[in-house]
């Protein structure tokens, strides 16, 4: 990178802060955490208590987010209202870094105008989704930097594959499943393209190779970390049984319907979509014609059935063929539709499941929006009118992240101010009731309890009644037959939490339409009776607050 482009470079970097702390800012207009980063939160505060993932704190996801958590938790100096407002500060940090990526990753391909576009698209863009599915520090965000760190290795000076960028993607691609599995198809996407690229040889084994020995050692690092920490069984547990039965949540059917919130996705962003659609509609174009030889004239009609048929068939193996000039829309492609697949790999899904497809969409976009920018200036003697069209275009594409910041705005939730009171007095009690060293817990909503009230949570489970009773309902191989709720209810014996919270009204659960699949016989009443009985023979009712009974252990 020359002088000139490094000076540009500067330039270009406070704009795209700008324009990222713009958008984001709505992160503080949502008060509320979604309940993901409650419970990655809560995972966090018990790794600075110095307990163990996995043991003491049970969830499917693998350890990176926890740990980010930890360290925000840290820098809070576990402060309820510094936690809270880091961690929106850390969202819109890894928003700003995701888009600087992109910025490196489009000069590299098409030059600086890619990359400015493609960055300021992902800055605007990414807040575009119904509700708060693109909003907070979910654990997607954290993994799609993880993933463009990588495919930056990956895609530099025009995919030239060097053994050192390879080993770099694989190593970055490793920590973004490590921060969210369904991650882990990018690099089935990297070896595709390898094999599309090189063929079966020496070469693409040497490619593979680089590009697989970092991820796959530092995905095998954690179980062994866990082996020698003893406590394997329950980080396999939680990685293996628990997201077995995560992901038979909804049967096939439903996933497969369920793939349609794409058009939900897509319905956002939907500038950003036009204009991907239009590059690749460009790209196959001039493909074909690149490809073609023999024209569709007189002397087609002469040629026999067969010969036309075959004629067709060539044409579209001509689309699959390799293409140096395209490498970066076919890889692109290749990212875009294994993405996608990615989706039906998760449990109940949701809009953020598409996150990761902002990346590849922006990219494409870019293309496609700056070269129908160049195109109208070219087609149109008018510069007057030019000047127009463009103005139409840039306003086009600025039209559905301005639309989504304001819908943002004025949907109606609790101000950040007012989250920070609410469950003041049940807090307070909290804190005045026990010691730094007593421990609680709060029966069925994941709520930020333990971390307002700065109180160790007394099991390794968040949410009982929506995990323990019907979501994870499972009798299997884990210590002779060993359920989720065995290992719930006896943290709880051994613990016997200095106060119990319920906001139930009398440890009640109710079933969920969408998982009675896997509910047998009366498993929910049945846990729900054995936490009653539990609490009448050492605990006692000692006050209602805020819609919560509180019980104090006799």
């Amino acid at each position: 990178m020359n002088t000139d482009s490094n000076i540009k470079t500067l330039a270009f970097i406070p704009l795209l802060l700008l324009v990222t702390i713009l958008f984001h800012s709505i992160e503080f207009r949502v008060a509320h955490w979604n309940p993901d980063e409650v419970i990655f939160a809560t995972g966090g505060q018990k790794i600075i208590a110095g307990e163990t993932l996995y043991r003491d704190f049970g969830d499917n996801k693998p350890p990176l987010i926890y740990y980010t958590y930890a360290f925000i938790w840290k820098l809070a100096g576990n402060s309820y209202v510094s936690l809270l407002l880091l961690s929106k500060l850390f969202a819109i940090a890894v928003i700003f870094l995701i888009a600087l990526g992109l910025y490196v990753i489009g000069n590299s391909l098409g030059g600086r105008t890619i990359g400015v576009t493609s960055a300021l698209f992902f800055a605007a863009y990414s807040i575009c989704s119904q509700g708060s599915e693109v909003l907070g520090g979910r654990s997607e965000i954290y993994a799609t930097l993880m993933g463009v760190i990588g495919l930056y290795f990956f895609m530099k000076k025009d995919f030239a594959l060097r053994t050192f960028d390879l080993v770099m993607c694989g190593i970055f691609q490793s920590l973004a499943t490590l921060y969210n599995t369904r991650f882990g198809i990018v690099m089935a996407a990297c070896g595709l393209f390898i094999l599309y690229k090189h063929g079966i040889g020496k070469r693409s084994i040497k490619a593979a190779a680089a590009l697989s020995v970092p991820f796959i050692l530092a995905l095998a690092a954690v179980p062994l970390y866990y082996y020698s920490a003893g406590v394997f069984d329950y980080y396999t547990f939680w990685q293996s049984t628990i997201v077995h039965h995560y992901l038979a949540i909804m049967p096939l059917s439903v996933k497969i319907a369920s793939g349609l919130m794409i058009l939900f996705f897509f319905a956002g962003p939907l500038p950003l979509v036009f204009f991907a659609v239009y590059q690749a509609v460009t790209e196959i174009r001039e493909k074909l014609a690149h490809g073609a030889r023999v024209s569709e004239s007189a002397t087609d009609k002469q040629l026999s059935w067969s010969a036309r048929w075959s004629m067709k068939a060539g044409r579209i193996m001509r689309l699959f063929s390799w293409d140096e000039e395209r490498q970066a829309f076919l890889f692109l492609m290749l990212l875009f539709i294994l993405l996608y697949a990615s989706f039906f790999t998760g449990g109940k899904p949701g809009m953020r499941y598409f996150y990761m497809m902002f990346v590849p969409l922006c990219l494409l976009a870019a293309m496609g929006f700056t070269a129908l920018y160049d195109l109208v200036a070219v087609n149109m003697i008018n510069r007057g009118l030019a000047r127009v069209v463009r103005t139409i275009l840039v306003l086009f594409m600025a039209s559905s992240p301005s639309y989504f910041f304001v819908i943002h705005m004025n949907t109606p939730r609790t101000l950040l101010i007012d989250s920070i009171k609410e469950n003041k007095r049940l807090v307070e009690y909290l804190q005045q009731n026990t010691s730094e060293k007593d421990r609680i817990f709060s029966w069925v909503s994941v709520n930020p309890m333990y971390l307002k009230a700065n109180r160790i949570m007394a099991t390794s489970m968040i949410y009982p009644a929506e995990f323990l009773c019907r979501y994870y309902y499972y009798v299997g191989d884990f210590k002779n037959e060993t359920t989720a709720w065995d290992i719930f209810l006896g943290q709880l014996k051994k613990e016997k939490p200095a106060i119990i919270i319920d906001d139930t009204g009398g440890f009640i659960t109710k079933k969920d339409k969408m998982v009675t699949h896997v509910i047998q016989n009366d498993y929910i009443e049945q846990r729900a009776g054995e936490m009653k009985a539990f609490i009448k023979d050492n605990y006692r009712h000692a006050d209602s607050i805020e819609g919560y009974d509180i019980y104090k252990r006799i």
